[in-house]
């Protein structure tokens, strides 16, 4: 399954399935009007802080996602979906819906 994802998405978007996977964790963030900080990240997905640095350097110089300091702790930084981001994941959950239903016969629950 992990395969069927990042072949998806990086024929939508060019990214690697750790790019995708802190995109939709700073989406689901800005869904629920959570701040997110890369340590977050790190730990709700496992992976080093030193990656996850790396991977918000590749998403803020793409655009991908914006970033401020915490109102409380200017040495944090909150990570933020851009409004073209949220857009976007609605439209690839759009997309891999119809992927399941035609590949896998896959019934979305109404």
């Amino acid at each position: 399954m992990t395969a069927l994802f990042d072949t998806f998405y990086k024929a939508h978007g060019s990214i690697t399935l750790n790019e995708l996977r802190v995109m939709l964790c700073i989406v689901e963030a800005h869904d629920r009007g959570r701040p997110v900080s890369p340590s977050d990240l790190g730990f709700h997905l496992g992976i080093p802080v030193t990656t996850v640095s790396r991977i918000v350097s590749r998403l803020l110089k793409r655009g991908k996602i914006t970033s401020k300091r915490f109102a409380n702790d200017h040495r944090k930084k909150v990570l933020l979906a851009t409004p073209k981001l949220v857009k976007r994941r609605k439209k690839g959950l759009a997309e891999m819906t119809k992927v399941m239903v035609e590949v896998w016969g896959w019934e979305p629950l109404n």
